[in-house]
Formats: structure tokens, sequence, C-alpha cells
């Protein structure tokens, strides 16, 4: 079975980041099976794939917390009035 980065509470919808992860995970795969100079470019795509996968969904974390932020602010208002 294949490694999966991400805990069950943080599963994704399977949009890009989620595609991108089963390729990773495929690369790997393959790369197990093939010859050292293969292995090696297979493995670093599938890291390079990674990478991306983790800041986009560092990116989207940074954005959901900024934009809560505002709304937490506006109800604290609210709420006292």
């Amino acid at each position: 079975m294949l490694y999966n980065p991400y805990p069950k509470q943080q599963k994704m919808k399977i949009g890009l980041r989620g595609k991108m992860l089963k390729m990773a995970f495929a690369f790997r795969s393959f790369a197990d099976q093939e010859t050292p100079n293969l292995q090696i470019v297979l493995s670093s795509i599938a890291e390079q794939l990674q990478e991306l996968s983790k800041a986009g969904l560092t990116m989207h974390q940074r954005i959901d917390t900024f934009a809560r932020e505002p709304f937490g602010a506006y109800a604290v208002r609210i709420k006292s009035h």
C-alpha cells in the first residue's frame, strides 16, 4: 500500500491536488520496478508533485485563515450590539 501523507482528518476533495498526489504515488510505484536511471527521474517527478501539492494545501489553509479572521471579528462585534 502506498503512503498517504495526509491524515484522515484532512481528506481532500478530488481536485488537482488529489490527482497530483495520486500521480506521485503511481510514479513512486513505477520507479520501484524500473532501471536505476529511470528510477531517479520518476522519483524526482514524484517528489516535485508532492511538494506542489503541499504548497497548494498550505496556500489554501492560509487563505482560509485570512478569510475567517475578519468574519470572526465581525461576529464578535455583532454579538456585542
